[in-house]
């Protein structure tokens, strides 16, 4: 019996990374922004293996020691499907921490967990238990389960919260960034699309694939177009230049990670293209009387610097606006007495970084060695993993 309670616990918990992975917005807001979503998808992915493991130890158990072999019998259809799925488990999972995977079979092998959980569902069906609450409880689980790998499925051909629009215009930068404003197919949507905030794009078209990327909101909530600053890494994004004016794009979000109010002041810590969200709020400063904003923006180069014309204008025009220009050629590490010097009473502030994630984890540990709580330190996190 205990057994067959902690194998119903670990079905349970094999489910909830499945509710983790539609990206619906009221739980999103619950998790506390896209990087907690996909934290506590991992954290729960993983923590599954413990009640899973304790079932299997407790089945050997029951069955005896010296009747070990007939957990292994594949002729039995329930057992079979068991191993199965926890075979496909433990490789996706496992693949999960394989980085240097190429996305697209990345997907692939983390899709194996939708046949897997199916497997896992055949077992638990084949051994409903005799008591009846048991039976319901397991039941209802197998039925959420189900609606969910449905939900999953069919966010692949029309996510939640999607909409249609359509390419206004697109600007290259150079160095394979490009500013890509968009307007709404129908509907004047604009507001509903707030600075700083996550949406996730799909490019229409034979020559794009059907995922969806993240992109920071790089305009403010009232302006005419939505804004996105892309920097193209994978095969979508490195063919962007293929887009042209009238091309359908299909955007669904958003999604808010930066929950700082206005009146607490600020520092805004950007590299590279993790300007993005900070360029959106910029535009936003004379909609918004923010108490006092400082931008650290960092770049490799000189020449990787962009929209200084634009940050040039907003510190001329907003006495509660500064920013300054910080060289840290890649690989190089920060210099802190430089840092320690901009940041004037860094303890009473609110600290947004963005940019990309080894720059991120240098400037967490660099605030936390220098006395700032990590409740003041906020990130902007969208990737999967």
């Amino acid at each position: 019996m205990l057994s067959l309670l902690i194998g119903i616990l670990a079905f349970f918990f094999l489910t909830l990374p499945f509710l983790l992975t539609i990206r619906w917005r009221p739980l999103i807001s619950f998790s506390g922004g896209i990087a907690a979503f996909y934290r506590w998808h991992h954290y729960l992915g993983l923590f599954c293996f413990l009640p899973i493991f304790f079932h299997v130890f407790f089945q050997f158990q029951e069955f005896g020691y010296d009747a070990w072999e007939i957990l292994f019998d594949f002729t039995d259809a329930s057992l079979l499907f068991s191993w199965l799925g926890l075979v496909l488990i433990v490789v996706a999972t496992g693949a999960s921490f394989l980085k240097q995977l190429r996305f697209r079979l990345w997907k692939f092998i983390h899709l194996l967990l939708i046949p897997a959980y199916l497997f896992i569902i055949i077992h638990a069906y084949l051994f409903l238990p005799e008591l009846p609450i048991l039976r319901f409880i397991l039941g209802f689980l197998i039925l959420i389960g189900l609606f969910l790998i449905l939900l999953n499925i069919l966010s692949g051909f029309k996510s939640m919260h999607q909409q249609n629009f359509e390419v206004s215009e697109l600007v290259d930068l150079g160095a394979n960034i490009f500013v890509l404003n968009l307007i709404h197919k129908t509907l004047d949507r604009h507001a509903l699309y707030p600075a700083g905030q996550i949406v996730y794009v799909r490019f229409e078209g034979s020559s794009f694939s059907r995922n969806w990327h993240p992109f920071s909101i790089a305009s403010c909530q009232t302006d005419e177009k939505l804004r996105l600053i892309i920097k193209s890494f994978g095969n979508d994004t490195n063919q962007l230049r293929d887009l042209k004016q009238g091309n359908s794009v299909a955007v669904t979000g958003p999604f808010s990670e930066f929950k700082i109010s206005a009146d607490i002041p600020q520092v805004w810590i950007a590299g590279g293209v993790g300007i993005a969200p900070f360029i959106g709020m910029i535009r936003c400063l004379e909609k918004k009387n923010y108490a006092n904003v400082q931008l650290l923006y960092f770049a490799n180069s000189i020449d990787d610097f962009k929209f200084l014309t634009e940050l040039n204008e907003a510190e001329k025009n907003f006495q509660s606006f500064t920013f300054h220009k910080i060289i840290l050629p890649r690989g190089n590490f920060l210099n802190e007495k430089d840092l320690l010097d901009l940041m004037q009473e860094k303890e009473k502030k609110e600290y947004l970084i963005c940019g990309p994630p080894g720059f991120m984890k240098r400037i967490r540990i660099f605030l936390k060695n220098n006395g700032i709580k990590k409740l003041n330190i906020h990130t902007e996190e969208f990737s999967e993993w």
